[in-house]
């Protein structure tokens, strides 16, 4: 069973693959294979204050869907699906404020008001990459998305402009190297431009592009592209139990030890 999203309003549901059907070969032991085994980490000792959390799904304003993944799902799904998914997981321990909870809006620029009128301590803006040389394939009768396997894994991106470089880049190294010790694989590739790798954590990158949702909150702000939504291996990975709440649970994690190595 293989996981699809038909629109922003909806929540994922499982579809029956036909007959026939088979993902490329994918390399034992090495992300996204079933092979590879998940660590869910242990939830934090409760702080004496809960903190707050704001949740952006990313896209899903209008005509600004996203990225279609290799089985032609709307990244604005994946992205709302993914925060509901966080809200449920960590809101017993964090408050989690969701900054889009519909199908249409708001904008960006509200989004972040949103977040810095709750009192925020970090936004975390949830995303699905799209991204590696691409070919065509043809997963179900009739259709036929855009395929890449050579370029897996999460990556968080984060932007050095003005005084809150630093917060920025602790966050997202913080939130990289927990998704890594989870056992999520990250991105080692390049961006041609777009950001620049980080020289001490893999999968994390300095945006170059001066994304709105990275430059403009007064609170350290992060985009989490959580997978290659090009690679159905990934895709496939996502659709198991349990992988969403292991990555729920590695962002709890990471956010409480920012907070325990703050002054």
């Amino acid at each position: 069973m293989l996981l699809t999203w038909l629109a922003c309003a909806a929540v994922p549901e499982a579809v029956s693959v036909h007959a026939g059907f088979a993902l490329p070969h994918s390399a034992e032991a090495v992300w996204p294979s079933p092979a590879v085994r998940l660590r869910r980490p242990a939830s934090p000792a409760p702080a004496p204050k809960r903190a707050v959390v704001a949740v952006d799904p990313g896209h899903g304003a209008g005509a600004n869907r996203g990225a279609l993944s290799s089985f032609g799902a709307e990244e604005c799904v994946h992205t709302l699906w993914l925060a509901d998914l966080l809200s449920r997981e960590l809101g017993s321990r964090l408050r989690v404020h969701l900054l889009r909870t519909g199908d249409d809006g708001p904008s960006y620029a509200a989004r972040v008001q949103a977040a810095e009128h709750i009192g925020a301590e970090a936004l975390i803006s949830l995303h699905a990459d799209a991204r590696g040389p691409a070919d065509t394939w043809s997963p179900r009768p009739g259709e036929t998305w855009r395929i890449a396997t050579e370029s897996p894994g999460f990556s968080v991106l984060w932007s050095s402009e003005g005084r809150l470089g630093p917060s920025r880049q602790l966050l997202a190294r913080t939130v990289a190297r927990h998704l890594t010790e989870a056992g999520f694989l990250p991105y080692a590739g390049g961006y041609d431009g777009l950001y620049e790798t980080d020289p001490l954590v893999p999968g994390v990158y300095r945006d170059l592009r001066g994304l709105y949702v990275l430059r403009k909150p007064t609170i350290p702000s992060v985009i989490i592209e959580s997978h290659n939504a090009l690679d159905p291996h990934e895709v496939a990975r996502w659709a198991e139990p349990g992988v969403a709440e292991t990555f729920a649970a590695a962002l709890e994690v990471a956010l409480a030890d920012l907070r325990d190595a703050a002054p």
